[in-house]
């Protein structure tokens, strides 16, 4: 019997987890391991993190929680013992054991409410953009009093490529809440729920954990899909504001055609039912852009809005009744915005009517819309009559003739298309139009070709007389 006895303590002996070194080990002693003293060590040790994923125990994350405020406020907010080199030691740390959970401490997002309004924008600037990308969905009032409005200040007087950087960390910010914060905060509320009937009926089962969340906390009852949508504005207005200040930056236009694709992609890739496009100040300076490459990612663009518009408008997806009233408004208030933004380019780019004042009132954003204006309707008939000749007019920002296109147009030439060898201007490549769009592609624009055979119906003949259509 004492030779049992033995035998049973010894394969109940404790291991210390310093001596765990793989993932099977950690497997093999998971009932016997020894937890270290120092709840710090969690950080540095993948073990432990594995462990604090998988682990019902709520003491252990609130501890963790405890030691993080302590560390983050005595490294940052205590003026008296801050070391840079600490302090970004101590954030990359904390940067990975966000990005290992794939979830937004709360603790983390404490501290940045408080950092932010004293941050210059540029020390840890990496790690501090990674911790503002990984926060949790809060009511809008909320993350703007926290996050976003000392992020707007340094926006507004910091450089390009300040601006730059803070909305490629916006762009996935938004990605953390379609893929993790929105699905994360309506199962938590679905769990309360449930907790609360367990409390009502005197159930004595055991307490339901939260299979989403390390850090769970209690949430209030808000609208997070109107959350979303604010913030998507909120972007949009400062990007219309950066655009303007930066003379339409290229490489500021990028990020913020790179933020839009996300946005058109909320219901395709992440099943968020929200449909949200860029506003006039965004859409017609990326137009009107002088590079060819922010032109071809905007008809790019085009075409993944007419995607996500007939996906959520045929979705069958079980809704609350805030979500199914913010997505219709968000569709009807929506497409016809898409609709005038297409036919414009259409008109534009391709059709050479841009400045024909001719067509029905409504149809295009060169006259007069149900939902905005476009900004040639302050260009009147006697004006464009005093500019010249109105043909030449119309096919001014053509691809073929567009300033975006011209080095293009030039290259194409010395082609020798169609073995005519004295095609000298560009405005000769108006019969050429479809070749010089294999042509682009060729150089890796791409997006106007998919534009023009997504949007545009057209015969085979490529001559003036063509009849060609808009369609959504």
């Amino acid at each position: 019997m004492a030779d049992i006895v033995r035998v049973t303590e010894n394969n109940r002996r404790l291991v210390p987890l310093s001596q765990i070194k793989t993932f099977d080990q950690l497997l093999q002693n998971i009932d016997r391991f020894e937890m270290p003293c120092q709840i710090g060590y969690m950080l540095i040790n993948r073990n432990m993190q594995y462990i604090l994923s998988s682990c019902c125990d709520r003491v252990l994350p609130m501890r963790v929680s405890y030691w993080l405020n302590h560390m983050l406020y005595e490294e940052f907010l205590n003026t008296y013992s801050s070391n840079e080199a600490r302090q970004e030691q101590l954030l990359r740390l904390v940067v990975n054991f966000s990005e290992f959970l794939q979830e937004g401490i709360p603790v983390f997002d404490n501290f940045l409410s408080r950092y932010l309004p004293i941050w210059n924008g540029h020390v840890h600037q990496k790690l501090i953009f990674k911790l503002i990308s990984r926060c949790r969905l809060y009511p809008f009032v909320e993350l703007n009093e926290m996050i976003f409005e000392p992020l707007r200040q340094l926006f507004f007087c910091s450089s390009v490529y300040f601006k730059c950087q803070l909305i490629a960390c916006f762009t996935e910010l938004l990605q953390n809440f379609a893929l993790f914060e929105y699905p994360r905060y309506k199962y938590t509320l679905q769990l309360q729920v449930q907790r609360e009937l367990q409390l009502q009926h005197g159930s004595t089962s055991e307490y339901l954990p939260d299979l989403c969340s390390v850090f769970s906390q209690e949430v209030e009852e808000f609208s997070a899909l109107g959350t979303i949508q604010d913030f998507i504005r909120f972007v949009d207005t400062i990007c219309v504001v950066g655009l303007q200040q930066e003379n339409s930056n290229l490489l500021l236009g990028y990020c913020v055609l790179n933020f839009f694709e996300q946005v058109a992609g909320l219901y395709n890739l992440s099943n968020v039912p929200l449909f949200h496009v860029p506003s006039a100040g965004i859409w017609y300076l990326c137009l009107f852009h002088h590079s060819a490459m922010i032109i071809a990612r905007l008809c790019g663009l085009v075409c993944k809005y007419r995607e996500a518009y007939a996906a959520l408008r045929s979705c069958n997806q079980k809704l609350t009744e805030d979500e199914q009233i913010i997505k219709k408004l968000s569709l009807h208030q929506s497409i016809g915005v898409i609709n005038t933004y297409m036919t414009d380019m259409c008109d534009m780019l391709w059709r050479n009517r841009s400045f024909d004042m001719r067509r029905k009132s409504g149809e295009a954003m060169f006259t007069k819309s149900k939902f905005t204006e476009s900004v040639f309707c302050l260009i009147k008939p006697e004006m464009l009559s005093q500019l010249g000749d109105q043909g030449h007019l119309n096919t001014c920002f053509a691809i073929y003739k567009n300033r975006a296109f011209l080095g293009f147009s030039y290259k194409f030439l010395k082609s020798n298309p169609g073995g005519n060898s004295h095609l000298v201007n560009p405005a000769a490549l108006k019969q050429y139009k479809e070749v010089f769009l294999e042509f682009l592609d060729q150089e890796h624009i791409h997006g106007i070709s998919e534009f023009v055979r997504t949007c545009i119906r057209r015969n085979t003949s490529t001559s003036d007389n063509t009849k060609e259509k808009d369609s959504v």
